[in-house]
């Protein structure tokens, strides 16, 4: 079974949603034991591609999905409510301090501040397509935005964008995974390999100069890449390549 999307509840990590491409989204109260599917009778919420939890409120749940647009539920995924967001949109994110501020990113980013009542285009310098958000967890105003052509950032809650890619050889990162007690932030590139970003760097530097993910993905010359790095150990890592090759790295 595909599981293509996972959210934890940040008031209680014994609660988890977990999303099955094509079966729904499911919870977990007991961190992962058993697992009971939600929202059965709607099949809006079948094709998710990603979900999230309200900081400000964990009954309060938003999925993005293909073929439904934005929905959102506000008892814990039980039932689900239509937004004026309809086309397909691959990512949804929550301001942490302001739970009315929502992102939603896919052709577009926009963004609601009445809680989905109306929205706006951000003026985000990258191609349309397949762009997905990520919000800076201490300061909201603080955005990136990837998945055209590289990384680009707003420091002012998306009025302004400006790309971030001095030293990216790649126009597709396909994962970020922060360390955060070395302030290291390590990415994956589409065909490419792993990058990383050191506090106070204003570039990125890639880790697999001698190409062995590379030769690992072979013989597809273009491969699909996700990376984690282990809290805590800046030198264990993880990389999957095409969703088929797992790798590790201890240096």
């Amino acid at each position: 079974t595909l599981v293509n999307a996972l959210a934890i509840d940040p008031t209680n990590s014994n609660v988890d949603y977990a999303n099955s491409f094509g079966l729904g989204l499911f919870v977990s109260t007991d961190g992962g034991g058993a697992w009971q599917r939600l929202g059965a009778s709607d099949p809006a919420i079948i094709l998710i591609l990603y979900v999230v939890v309200d900081p400000s409120n964990p009954q309060r749940l938003l999925v993005a999905t293909i073929n439904a647009g934005l929905r959102i539920s506000d008892d814990g995924g039980v039932t689900w409510n239509a937004t004026n967001v309809t086309n397909q949109v691959w990512d949804v994110d929550v301001d942490p301090f302001d739970s009315r501020i929502i992102y939603v990113s896919g052709p577009d980013i926009r963004k609601s501040e009445d809680n989905g009542a109306t929205w706006r285009v951000l003026p985000v310098d990258q191609p349309g397509g397949s762009l997905q958000l990520v919000i800076d967890p201490t300061l909201p105003s603080r955005l990136a935005a990837f998945g055209g052509e590289g990384v680009s950032v707003s420091t002012d809650a998306g009025a302004t964008w400006a790309k971030r890619i001095a030293g990216l050889k790649g126009t597709s990162p396909t994962g970020f995974s922060p360390v955060a007690t070395s302030r290291r932030n390590y990415f994956g590139v589409r065909a490419r390999g792993v990058y990383y970003v050191d506090a106070g760097d204003s570039f990125a530097r890639i880790l697999n100069t001698n190409d062995p993910l590379i030769l690992l993905a072979a013989p597809s010359g273009r491969f699909g890449i996700q990376v984690l790095a282990l809290p805590g150990n800046r030198d264990t890592l993880y990389a999957v390549l095409n969703g088929e090759v797992l790798a590790k790295s201890i240096d």
